[in-house]
């Protein structure tokens, strides 16, 4: 099973470095073009399901145009993609060392939920193994780890905070997904960026492992104006 993770296009309040948040906030013009970047990136891609946060700069707008070359794949709004939620920070410029409010999501609950929602997303892809009698002859004895499905893509839209999250989540107990050489997990998840994960699931230890094989690539993605 391969997740392709990817962050929303670019938005004004991006731009000014505002704290959006859960405000709902829509693409500008550089972002709707950096979707249309990242949907022709990802168009090689035989994607089987989308799941997106349901604030529009992600699903209306993002997750639509990625998926214009996937018309068969279903896309799934999801409450627990959406981006930590700021409270009274919203629609404020961000300044280091900014106290955080008590109207603003917790991190302990932001962590709850984001760690909640991946882990129900993995028990929902648990192959299934057949038995011996089930198997066809040169299946039978088959390796115990094995992909969902060989045709399982999964595309996740959401935030960047969320995606802070994904990244630690992932890197320690109890999955400890493992790190090419060129995967950069520092690298930050600009606007329309992508992450790639390759999962399997173990079936003598019951557990899913990974491979993040890519983490905030932009190399699809170009300025308004420039050659693509």
């Amino acid at each position: 099973m391969r997740l392709i993770l990817a962050r929303h296009g670019q938005t004004d309040d991006n731009v000014r470095g505002m704290v959006q948040g859960q405000t709902d906030t829509p693409l500008n013009d550089q972002g709707r073009h950096q979707s249309a970047q990242l949907s022709e990136s990802l168009k090689r891609y035989h994607i089987t399901k989308a799941y997106t946060s349901p604030l529009s700069r992600a699903s209306e707008q993002t997750a639509k145009i990625v998926l214009a070359y996937h018309p068969d794949a279903p896309l799934y709004f999801q409450d627990d993609l959406r981006e930590r939620g700021w409270g009274s920070l919203e629609g404020q410029v961000w300044i280091p060392g900014t106290i955080i409010p008590d109207d603003a999501e917790s991190f302990d609950d932001f962590t709850r939920r984001s760690t909640d929602w991946f882990a129900k997303l993995l028990d929902a892809h648990i192959p299934h193994l057949p038995s011996p009698e089930e198997a066809p002859p040169l299946l039978r004895g088959p390796s115990p780890k094995s992909h969902h499905s060989t045709e399982d893509v999964i595309l996740i839209i959401t935030h960047s905070e969320w995606l802070e999250r994904f990244a630690a989540i992932t890197c320690s107990s109890p999955y400890f997904f493992g790190q090419t050489e060129k995967c950069d997990m520092k690298a930050r998840m600009a606007n329309a960026s992508v992450a790639e994960v390759d999962c399997v699931y173990d079936h003598q230890e019951g557990v899913w492992k990974g491979m993040i094989e890519g983490w905030g690539a932009v190399g699809h993605l170009s300025r308004m104006g420039e050659s693509d």
